[in-house]
């Protein structure tokens, strides 16, 4: 309990003042990028499509590993793990998150993956949706890409 006292004024500070700031400055950027475009748009479709992939999968309840990979490189990287994954427990579902447009639009399609999503603006609140959602058993961040609500919320 001590411990997560002690995070709390980060906690306060990314949430308040960080994040909405780098999301402001992500929107004035978009303008003039057009992958950074993309990704915003792509986040902001990010909830529709867990409710939508939650509601097709109402009538059979099943286990969710979430992988969070930041591009199509470390997407490459998790394909022989989700093999292995599908072939030991064919009925578990795997839901994986883009940071990068270059991830999400290139790899659209692969047979043990159940749903592709951009990984959701990095608010609390969008965060714990998505995992309130999917109720993933298993969060997997591939490489280095972290975002503290994720591990958080996690």
């Amino acid at each position: 309990m001590k411990s997560r006292l002690k995070h709390l004024p980060f906690i306060f500070i990314y949430n308040l003042f960080i994040t909405p700031v780098l999301l402001f400055l992500a929107h004035i950027a978009a303008i003039f990028h057009r992958k950074i475009r993309v990704g915003l748009i792509g986040r902001y479709q990010c909830q529709r499509k867990v409710r939508e992939y939650c509601r097709k999968l109402r009538s059979s309840p099943c286990a969710h590993v979430l992988i969070h990979c930041a591009s199509m490189g470390e997407f490459e990287h998790i394909k022989p793990f989700l093999r292995v994954l599908k072939r030991h427990h064919p009925d578990i579902r795997v839901v994986v998150m883009f940071f990068s447009p270059s991830g999400y639009e290139h790899v659209q399609s692969s047979p043990d993956v159940d749903l592709f999503i951009y990984t959701p603006f990095e608010f609390w609140f969008s965060v714990y949706r998505v995992f309130k959602r999917l109720s993933p058993h298993i969060f997997i961040v591939a490489k280095h890409d972290v975002w503290p609500n994720h591990l958080w919320v996690a």
